[in-house]
């Protein structure tokens, strides 16, 4: 493989280090600004070149040691051998990048980045590949482009019991010898370990995604004798020749259909299927910047738009007059009412359907919530909500690129971005999660 010298002056959205080889840009995995690195090119091109760092000629004062042993082949974490302070810092200036450059935001002020005392073990969730090395079941998470499963036995950033099942499950599907699914070939059984963990309580769920319906009922009991906080096992059912994880069918093999989790200061119970957020520590500082950009006094009426299970409906419920939530998931709907009636809440309703065609149910609102998936709004959301025209809107995103894009879309529709707070959910990676305060022009 072709090799090059380059001086690494900045991150790209992606995490992706850049530098310069004469007139080649070029984009550099695991590199550190300021460096200046031999790159490994894996790709290249007229005018930039892909790669990895295969030498630290002159390293950064940033750089650190990984605590990880497959740090560098696991395509989970970006930025272990960053920092975490310079972590915060690079993440807000890819945020105020991604603002000004897509959005043509450049005035909008973009708060430092509220980090983690802690930024370790945070994932209450691990999904987790399967796939075997001659007679051994292997298990952990793919090789950064590509799909080779990188065998693992501990992910620091990941609550330990997700390990522990992780490391049970495996060895069971070994001695039980069940067909572990090729990609390639579309035979076997075994193609994912879901695993979620709660941070409140010692409970744990396993989900077997499989390709068949085949029964895995005596696994799922040896399971829960070799590891007692695993309180649910559920299959799902993925016959598809797909990169998507999980398939349509969901069937509880042993224990209860769902976990437990606090955030305070409330309960939440979550099925295999729901999203929540993977850093429940964060999630709460997250839901109280959330609230606090609404700016409610008790008399508002509140739109959640991609509610999930509740997690910001309960918290804004607490201070508006009226919440109505919209998921288009069955079963999050389902979760979100049980986690209304768990936590005793009676000024919230839950309605099923995509964005778009739901909020044109409402005629009126104060302020509207959005805490769309990684693509962002759809556009039939956003011309609903500027028909809505609320006062308010808390954007809630994962994706800064996304974000300014529908922030931008929300200015052409007479709304001014105030500010926005990043918050680091993902530490150790290039991901970042942000409240922007969005208010009426």
């Amino acid at each position: 493989m072709e090799e090059l010298e380059a001086r690494l002056h900045r991150f790209a959205q992606g995490g992706d280090a850049v530098g310069r080889c004469g007139e080649l840009v070029v984009f550099v995995a695991g590199g550190v600004p300021g460096e200046r690195v031999k790159v490994k090119l894996r790709e290249r091109h007229r005018r930039y070149a892909k790669g990895t760092v295969a030498d630290v000629l002159e390293p950064s004062g940033e750089r650190v040691a990984s605590p990880c042993p497959v740090f560098g082949q696991c395509g989970g974490c970006q930025w272990q051998m960053l920092e975490y302070g310079a972590q915060l810092r690079w993440k807000q200036e890819l945020v105020k990048e991604a603002l000004a450059r897509i959005g043509g935001l450049e005035d909008v002020p973009v708060h430092p980045v509220m980090g983690m005392k802690d930024p370790w073990r945070y994932r209450n969730k691990g999904q987790h590949p399967v796939s075997t090395k001659g007679a051994r079941v292997t298990a952990g998470y793919y090789r950064r482009g590509s799909h080779e499963v990188i065998d693992i036995d501990s992910c620091p950033i990941q609550h330990p019991l997700v390990d522990g099942v992780m490391k049970a499950a495996r060895r069971r599907l070994e001695r039980r010898h069940i067909p572990i699914y090729d990609e390639a070939t579309h035979r076997g059984i075994v193609r994912h370990l879901v695993i979620r963990a709660s941070f409140s309580w010692p409970q744990a769920q396993l989900t077997i995604v499989s390709r068949t319906r085949r029964a895995m009922v005596a696994l799922a009991r040896q399971l829960r004798e070799d590891v007692p906080e695993l309180v649910s096992i559920v299959q799902n059912v993925n016959k598809q020749r797909t990169n998507l994880i999980l398939g349509p069918e969901y069937k509880t093999l042993s224990g209860r259909a769902w976990v437990s989790e606090r955030i305070r200061p409330f309960v939440y119970r979550l099925s295999s299927s729901s999203f929540f957020q993977v850093n429940p520590t964060q999630t709460e500082v997250l839901c109280r910047e959330a609230v606090d950009a609404a700016a409610l006094t008790g008399t508002e009426r509140v739109i959640d738009v991609y509610a999930g299970v509740g997690t910001l409906s309960l918290f804004m419920a607490e201070r508006a007059r009226r919440v109505e939530g919209v998921e288009n998931m069955a079963s999050a709907v389902k979760d979100a009412r049980k986690n209304v009636r768990l936590n005793g809440a009676t000024n919230i309703s839950f309605h099923l359907g995509d964005a778009g065609s739901a909020l044109g149910r409402f005629d009126r609102c104060d302020v509207i919530v959005l805490d769309p998936p990684r693509k962002g709004c759809d556009p039939g959301a956003l011309r609903a909500i500027a028909a809505l025209r609320p006062r308010r809107i808390v954007y809630v995103s994962c994706e800064p690129v996304t974000l300014a894009r529908d922030l931008g879309r929300l200015a052409e529709a007479g709304y001014r971005t105030e500010a926005v707070q990043p918050i680091d959910m993902f530490p150790q990676t290039y991901h970042i999660e942000c409240v922007a305060r969005v208010v009426r022009a």
